[in-house]
């Protein structure tokens, strides 16, 4: 599930040009408040950090970005 601003962006993205394809491993928790979390996480093509926010009860994800602290490898 995602925000309804993020699955915009989704509805947009071409996902042959998307280069990763899988989750490698555990994410790990790089920021977090009351209302969101920021995850790293490592694909088979470098790392992403993904943003999720609370809406309600659940979680949603509101990002999804290459992550440049690591200049994006694994």
């Amino acid at each position: 599930m995602a925000t309804p601003q993020f699955a915009a962006q989704l509805s947009r993205t071409d996902p042959l040009r998307v280069p990763a394809t899988a989750v490698v491993g555990d994410g790990v928790e790089v920021s977090k408040s009351a209302t969101s979390v920021t995850i790293r996480h490592t694909t088979d093509n470098g790392r992403v950090l993904v943003t999720l926010a609370r809406s309600g009860p659940r979680w949603l994800v509101a990002a999804i970005a290459p992550d440049e602290s690591a200049g994006g490898v694994p």
